[in-house]
This record gives structure tokens, sequence and C-alpha cells, in this order.
């Protein structure tokens, strides 16, 4: 007999309706879970969830960032929720990578408090808001992605405003003497270190289990990272910067993120892509000399800004060029395109 049999009609009735909010909760978890993965699968242009898990893992090595970039992914999406965005491009990370580095940001630059978790929740906020409006704008108009231009602004605005407001900054994090005193070659040193500090942990750990998701990745793609890397450190040795500062590492992430973004993902592996990506880390070095003097003007950090750059130009002009050299990717963002495994 039903357990339910006899029982009042309204009482019978209220069991369906629980049920499919029990649905609807157990999806809105799924979606947020596959969004916080997919945001740090995002920032390797990937849509695994293994690749996501390893990079979440390896912001654990700062349990403080660690939470900062986890609770800015969900307040994220939260809002891409309440809003109505849509949920394929929300699990996909697409709403979400701009903050995870934010929130990451963020927790590595403010000393905890209310006045600096407040700004920081405001921030993420905007850098979705303006994800939204560059993914319209660059997507239908330019055929272009967003990259992490929506947290470039943000981060931007989120310095202007700590200094406005007076907010106690941290001392810049340990690089893990007790491992990479393990690593004899300076230049694997400043390799992991370059790897953690595109999560803000130029740290040898987090750069180490940073290495594992390149190579879960795409075989292609890490040795593209080294490709990129030897760019950098040629263009070090030509100015003679010091290894010890923040700069060598700043240079080394955005070189090996270029040189993976033009010869793994929009282009179709072989010597034109090579070529291209060499190309591409000739103007990132230009762009990199140009732009230190300017932001150091300025008061900001250079970040990942030579990326941006280089890869938007050359992306928009090879949509112009001859068959064969147009750029593949033509969706909205490299999320939305799972690319074969090399």
């Amino acid at each position: 007999m039903h357990i339910l049999q006899g029982a009042p009609a309204g009482q019978r009735a209220r069991v369906p309706r629980l049920r499919r909010l029990l649905a609807r909760g157990g999806e809105a978890a799924r979606c947020v879970v596959d969004s916080l993965l997919g945001s740090y699968a995002q920032i390797l242009f990937s849509e695994s969830r293994l690749v996501g898990a390893v990079l979440l893992l390896s912001t654990a090595t700062v349990p403080a960032l660690f939470a900062g970039g986890a609770a800015a992914v969900l307040l994220a999406a939260g809002l891409v929720l309440l809003l109505g965005f849509d949920r394929c491009g929300l699990r996909a990370g697409l709403y979400g990578y701009n903050a995870l580095l934010l929130g990451l940001g963020s927790a590595s630059l403010l000393r905890p408090g209310l006045p600096a978790l407040a700004l920081a929740a405001v921030a993420v906020l905007f850098s979705v808001l303006v994800t939204v409006m560059l993914q319209r704008v660059f997507n239908r108009g330019l055929n272009l992605p967003v990259l992490t231009l929506p947290f470039l602004a943000s981060y931007y605005l989120l310095l202007g405003a700590a200094r406005v407001l007076l907010l106690e900054r941290l001392p810049a994090a340990s690089p893990a003497p007790w491992l990479q005193a393990w690593i004899p070659w300076p230049e694997a040193v400043l390799y992991l270190r370059s790897l953690g500090a595109i999560f803000f942990m130029p740290r040898v750990d987090s750069g180490l289990l940073f290495l594992l998701a390149l190579a879960l990745y795409s075989r292609l793609a890490l040795a593209l990272s080294l490709l990129g890397f030897g760019f950098a450190l040629g263009l070090l040795r030509l100015v003679d910067v010091a290894w010890d500062g923040i700069l060598p590492i700043v240079v080394g992430f955005n070189f090996i993120l270029v040189a993976v973004a033009v010869g793994r993902v929009w282009f179709p592996a072989g010597p034109t892509s090579l070529a291209l990506a060499l190309a591409a880390l000739l103007v990132s070095a230009l762009l990199t000399l140009g732009l230190l003097p300017v932001m150091v003007r300025v008061g900001l950090p250079l970040l990942i800004l030579p990326f941006n750059i280089t890869v938007l130009c050359l992306l928009y002009v090879m949509h112009f060029a001859r068959p064969g050299l147009t750029p593949t990717l033509s969706r909205p963002d490299p999320g939305q395109r799972q690319g074969a495994r090399s």
C-alpha cells in the first residue's frame, strides 16, 4: 500500500512539488560545480573537468587564495543564475574565469576585512557584467574572444579603489623555498613560478600542479609553453633583468600563454601555427618593453595585458588572411571549443 494512501489531498499534492524543487536544486548545484571546475579549466582554454580540478588543487597551496578564488566563482555563478544568463556558458566557465582571477588577485593583495571583502565582491559582480557585455560586442561584431579583459578592467579599478580607501595590503607570498631548494636549475624554478603566478601564486608547488594540468590538457601545449618561456628568457637576458624580482615572472607567464593560445588553440597545429606563435612572441616582447615604463608611471602592474593585446590583434588581423591562415575558432570563447588532444 502506498505510504500516502489515505493522506489529505493537499499533502499528496505537495509531494510532486517537493520533488520538483529538489530536482531543480540538484540541477543548480551541478551547474555551480561545473562552473567552478570549468572556470579553472578555461584558464588553459579547456573544458576538461579533470584539468579544472588539478588547477583548483594548485590554488589550494595557499588556502586564503583558494577560498578567495572559489568564492568569487560562486558569487559570479549566483549572479548569472539570478539574471537568467546562458547556463551552457555558465557550466563551461565562460562567466566565471575572469571572476576567478579577480578573486585570486584580491585575496593575494588585500588583508581580509569587511571593507576589503565588500570591495572584492563588487569588483567580481562588475567583472561578470563586463564579461557579458564584451561577449556580445566581441563575439557578434568582431568574432573575437574576450580573453581576460574583464579581469584586467575590474582589477585595475579594484587597485584604484583600494588606494582611495586606504586598505591594508598583504606582503608578497612566500615562494615555497623548501621545495625550490630541491631544484638546482634557476631556469626551471622561474618557469614553475611563472606558471603559478598565473593564479597570483609565484610558487614552485603551485607551478608543479599547473604543469601537471598543462600536460593533461595537451602535450603540444606543454611544448609550446616551453617555447614561450625560452623567448622570455632571451628577452630577460637581453635587458639584463635580475631574476629574483616579479618582472621575470610576469614576462614568463605572458609569453607562455601567448605561445599556447596561438600555437595550440586558435590555429591548426603545424608549421603555420608555429610560425604565427613565434611572430606573436616577438609582438608580445615589443608590447612588454613598450608598456612597462607606461604602467610604472601610472602605478599599475603589467599583469596579463601583453597577452591580451597580442592575441586579440593577431586573431582580428588573421580573419582577413587567405584561406588556411584564418583562425579555426569562430565561437565566442575558448571554452566552447573542445579541441582534439595532441
